[in-house]
């Protein structure tokens, strides 16, 4: 592909605002369009481009040739959107959670393996350094046999939050707890650990009694044998943000906190921990936007050298599978039991 890769936008909110400043340290990729329900909300972030605006999809797909389009619409919008684009021969990269049902993710990887079409999913904290510093050590085996995880997820949300986006409120647009608030973190776990065999999970609206769920604990065992524990919640306000995630092996242990930015332990075959510690501490700063330009630069290379991105859609087929056995126990009160996807 020569030249610039040309790049549409579907969503112009907080989202898309992530994107906007990712493409503007992209050289590789261009904007050439933007598209939000709300044309106004589109017209603004067009309008830094200089590039047109459009309030529906199917325009602006018939307007403007497009290499790729990034899906950053509200989530339950993500399937449609990205249904569409495929079937114009278009590749997708699409902010995650892909969509709120197994059937809908599988349904979209197949769609676009049959179009010979891109579709890559933005888990991008899977490439955080923490992360691919866990990451290698499970995989290289010196972790040993991985037994044990937990992951904790505080994501405090104030009445603001929900009042500029309110879709956020309906479960049926947003999904419960797991996939808006806890699902990058769920994901690493599966990355790390495989399939999940069977889920337990209880949740309640213990202070915000909003429509959705404001505590969630999940239990999992998976197809290894490994056991994992996922707490979120959205209380918290005064505590601030915070994310966990721990892995006990048979032969050392690791630990990733406050943030998914630095080591909280590591005890690792080979590794000295101050070492890693200091390692990770000495990386320049993460922006607010910089998960998005990890996703965004995974995809356009995917684009320009005709390759399968890191965050090929189909590698978070797992992952909505297991999110919607988490939905499934909380409703039925009752451990699901699930194949991998």
């Amino acid at each position: 592909m020569g030249g610039q890769v040309r790049l549409g936008l579907a969503g112009c909110g907080k989202a898309g605002q992530k994107y906007l400043q990712a493409i503007v340290h992209l050289p590789e990729a261009e904007l050439v369009a933007a598209f939000d329900t709300n044309y106004e909300v589109a017209r603004r972030a067009a309008l830094a481009f200089d590039v047109p605006a459009y309030d529906t999809l199917e325009t602006m797909l018939r307007a403007i040739q497009l290499d790729g389009i990034i899906v950053a619409s509200p989530t339950a919008t993500h399937g449609p959107i990205a249904l569409t684009a495929i079937a114009n021969g278009v590749s997708v990269l699409v902010e995650q959670p892909m969509a709120l049902t197994l059937a809908e993710a599988a349904a979209m990887v197949q769609k676009a393996k049959a179009a010979g079409v891109i579709l890559a999913e933005a888990h991008s904290v899977r490439l955080l350094p923490a992360i691919q510093q866990v990451a290698r050590a499970v995989r290289s085996g010196r972790l040993g046999t991985v037994v044990q995880a937990h992951a904790q997820v505080v994501a405090p949300r104030s009445d603001p939050y929900y009042e500029e986006s309110p879709w956020r409120l309906d479960p049926t647009k947003s999904g419960g707890l797991i996939f808006s608030e806890a699902i990058a973190l769920f994901d690493v776990l599966i990355s790390l650990l495989g399939p999940v065999q069977e889920i337990y999970a209880q949740a309640n609206y213990a202070v915000h009694h909003r429509p959705v769920e404001d505590v969630l604990s999940v239990q999992g065992q998976f197809q290894s044998g490994a056991l994992a524990t996922l707490n979120a919640t959205t209380v918290g306000i005064k505590a601030g943000s915070a994310e966990l995630l721990a892995l006990v092996g048979t032969q050392g242990a690791a630990g990733i906190g406050p943030t998914l930015q630095g080591i909280q332990g590591w005890t690792v075959d080979g590794d000295d921990e101050d070492s890693v510690r200091q390692r990770l501490r000495e990386l320049p700063a993460r922006t607010s936007w910089q998960s998005s330009w990890d996703a965004l630069d995974d995809f356009v290379r995917a684009l320009e050298q005709g390759g399968t991105p890191v965050l090929a859609a189909c590698h978070g087929l797992d992952t909505v599978a297991a999110a919607q056995a988490v939905e499934r126990s909380v409703e039925s009160g009752h451990v699901v039991r699930l194949d991998s996807a």
